[in-house]
């Protein structure tokens, strides 16, 4: 029978369908959200921890420019002198416990530079140093536990204080020695009394 309703979607002469289907738009369109947010996830996943890595890098190599002899104040941190008394204790040697360089060489050079200390301190500062020898022994919780034992062992002490005098104190240790062919610069903690010193 027919009949003079239009179709809606149908050419009323030919009677097939001129537009695509709405479940066939509906896919489509759904494809191209998918590709779309698929872009965004892999370049979050992948840009993301380039960008962190690229970050790192920049904050790990970003050093402030080194203070110099030349142009930093008396009051300053200097690497430069920090590392000219580095070069002086190591150039003893390898200091182990009872060694020359270790007893002697290196108590030498380093109350030397208290001596410097000491002329150069500003008049509301006390310095005084001293030298002496111990024995003991010392229990450590540590690999199954042992116990290690020292004896006559040199230490030298320098103490910093007001000239008026001070009821608390803080304490800063290092140890200059070092093992059995090994100088101490890195793997020990000469770098560490060298920074005390130069913190002084």
């Amino acid at each position: 029978m027919a009949t003079g309703l239009r179709q809606r979607g149908q050419d009323p002469q030919k009677g097939s369908s001129k537009w695509p289907k709405e479940q066939e738009v509906v896919s489509k369109y759904d494809k191209k959200q998918y590709i779309s947010h698929g872009c965004v996830l892999w370049t979050v996943l992948v840009g993301l921890p380039i960008a962190i890595l690229f970050y790192i890098d920049i904050r790990n190599t970003d050093y402030p420019e080194p203070k110099l002899l030349s142009n930093a104040r008396p009051d300053e941190f200097t690497e430069e002198l920090a590392r000219r008394h580095l070069v002086e204790l190591t150039a003893l040697g390898d200091r182990p416990v009872g060694s020359l360089a270790n007893e002697k060489l290196a108590v030498q050079y380093l109350t030397e530079v208290f001596n410097e200390i000491k002329s150069k301190a500003n008049s509301v500062h006390r310095i005084e140093h001293d030298s002496f020898r111990s024995s003991g022994s010392l229990d450590l919780n540590f690999l199954g536990h042992f116990t290690s034992v020292y004896e006559n062992v040199n230490s030298i002490v320098l103490k910093l204080s007001p000239s008026t005098g001070a009821k608390d104190s803080l304490m800063i240790n290092c140890h200059y020695d070092s093992v059995i062919n090994g100088t101490g610069t890195l793997y020990e903690n000469m770098h560490s009394c060298m920074a005390c010193l130069r913190l002084i």
